[in-house]
């Protein structure tokens, strides 16, 4: 631990001009006669560090000394310095944070044009939860029970061997085994309750490649809608943000065709179309455009019930943001009973 301990301050101490042996102290969780040890040990070892005295003090490293970069040009520790910075930014695991301490040691660059943050994942500590939860699984080889719900609403307990994490679509889902229908099945994790490591170990080894998150998808048993719809040309910037990989059937002078092929009852897709109103209109398959309609009648009929002459009706109409589907979105409550939109 002590080792461990030495080998992060030096790494620290590469990372920043001048550090505080209070600010160390408070970092390592030790004592700031503790740092003064190490920073005597770190010096012993041939690691140059000098004490600056006075209110603007602290230690630093000499500018002349630097690990030894290997084989790894700048452009390539840039790189894995920006996927660490994406992978701490979703996750805010220790692990990363010291790794990516690291390779920020050994880069004579200190500034990288791009920036990715997945933070807005963590926002839910739920969520973040039970990725460590599934994580730890994955690493002990142990199965994990939960209670899930799909995408038709329908809830059932599970017993899982997880197998691997995939971030995907801003949010997380693993691949896991179900040893008692003898299949690789994808969850998305928000849709968990109850998660809990069980005693057993797993049923036989997996092979991680093999049984990917993408080959699991190609696999997908489920019936495909093929939707075809009309777009105006004020809709269509929206269009290509929320469904960039989307066919375009036909370009007009007004108007676009598009069409995409679906999974059938997947809810994700229809809130998509629906959230663009009167931008679009539904022309294949004739159950959608019935579907719409309902939900549109659905609303109107609430909203005449509640409001009248633009003005509410009665107070009981409260609207609060919180998570839903493992999006932030607003949520309606009228009388008890809750309306979600994004």
């Amino acid at each position: 631990m002590k080792i461990q301990r030495l080998l992060a301050i030096v790494t620290y101490l590469l990372n920043r001009d001048l550090v505080t042996c209070k600010e160390l102290s408070e970092k390592f969780e030790v004592s700031e006669r503790t740092i003064q040890r190490d920073i005597d040990y770190i010096n012993m070892a041939g690691i140059p560090i000098v004490s600056i005295r006075g209110i603007n003090g602290g230690y630093k490293i000499l500018d002349s000394y630097r690990v030894s970069k290997q084989t790894a040009g700048d452009e390539d520790l840039l790189s894995i310095q920006l996927a660490l910075e994406a992978l701490f930014s979703a996750m805010n695991r220790k692990n990363v944070e010291r790794t990516l301490e690291k390779i920020k040691s050994i880069s004579t660059s200190k500034s990288n044009d791009i920036a990715i943050d997945f933070s807005v994942v963590g926002e839910n500590k739920k969520l973040q939860s039970d990725v460590e939860l599934i994580l730890e699984a994955i690493n002990i080889k142990k199965s994990i029970t939960f209670d899930y719900t799909n995408a038709q609403g329908k809830e059932s307990s599970k017993y899982i061997e997880p197998i691997s994490l995939q971030f995907k679509w801003y949010t997380w889902y693993f691949v896991g085994y179900d040893p008692k229908n003898k299949r690789y099945q994808i969850f998305k994790i928000i849709r968990l309750k109850n998660l809990k490591i069980g005693q057993n170990d797993f049923s036989m080894e997996h092979n991680q490649d093999k049984y990917n998150f993408e080959s699991i998808m190609r696999q997908d048993d489920r019936e495909l809608m093929t939707i075809q719809f009309e777009c105006c040309n004020d809709t269509i910037p929206k269009i290509k943000e929320y469904i960039p990989s989307i066919t375009v059937l036909e370009e007009l002078s007004n108007v676009s065709i598009f069409e995409m092929v679906v999974p059938e009852g997947e809810f994700f897709w229809f809130s998509i179309l629906f959230s663009l109103g009167d931008g679009i209109k539904i022309l294949t398959p004739r159950s959608l455009q019935i579907q719409f309609k309902n939900c549109a009648q659905k609303m109107e009929e609430v909203f005449k019930r509640y409001f009248v002459d633009g003005y509410p009706a009665r107070k009981t109409i409260q609207t609060e943001f919180a998570h839903i589907g493992g999006e932030k979105g607003l949520r309606i409550q009228i009388d008890g009973i809750a309306y979600c939109g994004h």
